[in-house]
């Protein structure tokens, strides 16, 4: 081959102890340290300087703070790649040589969890099962025994690799610091949202605590709970209950089930068109209308001289419901915003926290989940809010919840035990909700509608069978003797259902049967290809 040809590129740029002028070694251990820095914050790069969702999945814009706060990361952690190259060409000492190989092939794993998360979508379940498996661990062990062995030419080849995507360094920072000098934009709500004024306390009018647990499968909650998942707050709640056996939610996925359940609309489909704009398409065949454009439960409610209120997250409700609630915090859905702060020193450390890759996401679960239960215990027992929604994420993934401990863990919980952990974490959360009612003596004011925006898609995994029904409770004021009800509902229903309970239509559980009868369905919906939305 040419002595001037690829491979030999690709062989230059390997640094070699003493060969090459200075200036050529330095030059060559810049663009190796640069590359390696870009590949390392892959996690943190991708999700904010790429503009998936048309922003409608973000809460923080992209400005100054977070611009600045990568490049310094990326700045830092180049420098200190190339000091610890320059170490490498000047010692001979062949234990340092040996930790330098192992450092470099250690951080190596960063942007291989990158590629396996946001390229390959392999779940971190079946790389542990894999290393579970004997089989697994026997190759796992030889692959490491032959680094360990061969690792100057390990660390060769990986050198190489890395200088071959040293482009991507120029992409990511060409594209950061054209969006710090404005020559790029990328999309974000131009500003905060104003949300819509308290309006006088209605003391006449009843309290509705609607509570939307994500991904609660109503079969493995209720019908074929496994031994050892203990949920007393459900149980409790569906003895005093209008209890629905029969529930079908009006979307497979969050993205259209909680637009349809707020708008009583059943949706074909739906469209991220802005970052406040989601476009709905309803199965009636009418035209594509954009989310804030249409009458929703918030707003009616008002009309009736309601006071609103929503906790949520994944979708920015704020932004698309603020005139018609007076309350509202939401969360963004993690994997869209891991490194995002409002300040430089935020960002700074969340930046450097994506090179943990899962347990970065995990963590951020946590502190939703945590968020979310203080946000939900202080409204629920605030007598000013007549209808309050609270769209909580458990016991949707990731599996962070240790039921026995009552807390949580980032680390790795297999698919199926991380679910029913997290829904016994749901549980824990009705439990909180009621009893700050109770605390606030408001449960004889306060109506309960508790459901769940879709099933367990992955139930499969558990035992083979996916069952599209969802919970749906409904419980009065006061002390009430349960009720099972077996008729097949939709429940997009729970928009008018909301209204009719506010009105003062619907006043007991055998009046709630009588109404939710007259809505009853002949099949469940057709959710067609729903289920392939993410969330």
């Amino acid at each position: 081959m040419n002595a001037h040809g690829p491979a030999h590129a690709v062989e230059a740029a390997v640094p070699v102890p003493g060969s090459g002028s200075r200036f050529e070694q330095w030059l060559k251990d810049a663009v190796l340290a640069v590359s390696l820095a870009n590949l390392i914050l892959a996690n943190a790069w991708f999700p904010i300087l790429f503009d998936k969702g048309h922003g409608y999945f973000n809460e923080v814009r992209v400005g100054l703070p977070t611009l600045l706060a990568l490049l310094a990361n990326a700045g830092w952690l180049a420098l200190g790649f190339w000091l610890i190259l320059r170490v490498w060409h000047r010692t001979r000492n062949r234990g340092v040589q040996f930790a330098i190989h192992l450092l470099f092939l250690a951080l190596l794993i960063v942007p291989a969890d990158f590629l396996r998360t946001s390229i390959l979508k392999i779940p971190d379940y079946r790389v542990v099962a894999f290393l579970k498996d004997p089989i697994g661990v026997t190759l796992a062990a030889l692959v490491f025994l032959l680094v360990l062995w061969q690792h100057p030419r390990a660390a060769r080849a990986a050198v190489a690799v890395v200088v071959i995507l040293a482009p991507l360094a120029l992409l990511t920072l060409g594209h950061a610091i054209l969006l710090l000098v404005g020559v790029l934009h990328l999309r974000h709500a131009d500003s905060d949202p104003v949300l819509a004024a308290l309006q006088p306390a209605r003391p006449d009018l009843p309290r509705v605590v609607w509570i939307i647990f994500d991904e609660m499968d109503y079969r493995l909650a209720f019908e074929q709970r496994p031994t050892g998942v203990a949920l007393p707050n459900f149980d409790q709640l569906r003895h005093e209950s209008l209890f629905t056996t029969n529930a079908y939610p009006p979307g497979g996925a969050t993205l259209i089930s909680m637009p349809a359940l707020i708008s009583g609309k059943q949706l074909a489909g739906v469209t991220v068109a802005g970052p406040s704009e989601l476009l709905l398409e309803p199965k009636e065949g009418e035209p594509k209308v954009d989310w804030r454009r249409l009458p929703s439960v918030f707003s009616c409610a008002r009309e009736l001289g309601a006071n609103t209120a929503l906790v949520g997250w994944y979708h920015p409700y704020s932004r698309v419901l603020a005139d018609s609630l007076s309350y509202c915090v939401w969360y963004p859905h993690m994997p869209s915003e891991p490194a995002r702060g409002r300040t430089f020193g935020a960002t700074f450390v969340r930046v450097l926290a994506t090179t943990l890759g899962t347990v970065h996401l995990r963590r951020l679960y946590i502190d939703l989940c945590r968020r979310s239960e203080q946000e939900a215990e202080a409204l629920a027992g605030n007598a000013a809010y007549n209808l309050m929604l609270f769209h909580l994420a458990p016991p949707h993934k990731p599996g962070v919840y240790l039921p026995a401990e009552q807390s949580f863990t980032a680390f790795g919980i297999p698919k199926v035990r991380g679910y029913f952990n997290n829904l016994m974490l749901a549980d824990h959360l009705l439990g909180v909700i009621r009893r700050s009612i109770a605390r606030a003596g408001l449960q004889d004011r306060t109506w309960f509608v508790v459901s769940a925006d879709h099933w367990w898609r992955e139930s499969a995994v558990y035992d083979g069978r996916v069952d599209r029904r969802v919970p749906f409770v409904v419980h009065p004021p006061g002390n009430s003797q349960g009720l099972e009800f077996g008729a097949m509902i939709n429940t997009v229903a729970t928009h008018d259902l909301l209204l009719a309970i506010l009105r003062g239509e619907v006043r007991n559980l055998v009046k709630t049967a009588h109404w939710l009868e007259q809505r009853r369905i002949t099949a469940p919906p057709d959710y067609g290809s729903q289920e392939e939305h993410a969330e």
